[in-house]
């Protein structure tokens, strides 16, 4: 069961998860994607893209859904990971803010500002190969 817990963490902290958390989750999913369609019909006038096709819409809801999970996915494992080397306690509902507020000041300043935070901080550990 470690094995799996190591790939796969919902394992570990799947089962703490409640009704509560998944509601926090929803406010987090609904501010970003409210903060991601202006920005996108901003790149689709941009790309000569109309912008608003409702079968567009339909067509990329799926797998934007799925990268933002992969997103989340990729965040709380790297998280995981180093609050293990240091021996602390990572709170995904924490982990989940912390990410949408890093992709919302980079949407502002069209910046990677997650990805520079989380170099920064694995800087900081001497012996990390993440």
């Amino acid at each position: 069961m470690k094995f799996l817990q190591r790939y796969f963490p919902i394992l570990t902290w799947g089962r703490e998860y409640d009704r509560q958390t998944l509601g926090n989750d929803l406010v987090v999913a609904v501010i970003v994607t409210l903060m991601l369609i202006p920005q996108s019909l901003a790149y689709a006038l941009v790309a000569g893209l109309p912008p608003f096709d409702p079968a567009l819409w339909v067509k990329i809801l799926v797998p934007a859904l799925l990268i933002s999970i992969v997103g989340y996915v990729e965040s709380i494992s790297v998280a995981l990971t180093l609050a293990a080397k240091k021996r602390q306690r990572v709170d995904p509902d924490q982990e989940l803010i912390a990410l949408g507020s890093a992709n919302f000041g980079s949407a502002l300043s069209s910046s990677s500002a997650g990805t520079e935070c989380a170099r920064c901080y694995a800087s900081k550990i001497p012996d990390h190969d993440v």
